[in-house]
């Protein structure tokens, strides 16, 4: 209602306020910095103190677009972040599982290399008792 009759009264070249759809496309325009200087001059032109009202409107408007890309962006690191992390400890407990099994394999050996240790300790102790009892 603040613009709407400028059209009608002749101010303006172009209806951008007489509905409500097209104050919308106006203010997108505005919004978007497409031409909207043409739309400012001409509605300053009857109505000079209206540069306020546009320009808190494109400075809204523009923190608000950029705050969304900004927005965008970071939601799209955060996933690729996620994403890379999810690789990385799928990856680290593969590695984990390969280590155990190394471990697991290496502890194995060693258990056989003992028991054969104390098998052959075992049995050369009862030899020598045999002996030394054959020689008493």
């Amino acid at each position: 209602t603040l613009y709407q009759d400028f059209f009608a009264q002749g101010y303006l070249s172009e209806d951008y306020f007489g509905r409500l759809d097209l104050t919308f496309v106006t203010l997108f325009q505005v919004m978007t910095l497409d031409n909207w200087s043409e739309v400012a001059r001409e509605v300053m032109k009857k109505q000079p103190e209206a540069f306020i009202g546009f320009f808190v409107f494109i400075v809204f408007s523009s923190f608000f677009v950029i705050n969304l890309v900004v927005a965008v962006i970071c939601e799209s690191l955060i996933e690729k972040h996620k994403s890379q992390e999810q690789e990385l400890i799928e990856e680290l407990q593969l590695q984990n599982q390969q280590v155990q099994r190394q471990h697991e394999e290496e502890v194995s050996k060693q258990l056989e290399k003992f028991r054969r240790k104390a098998t052959f300790l075992g049995t050369s102790f009862r030899k020598r008792k045999q002996q030394q009892q054959q020689q008493q």
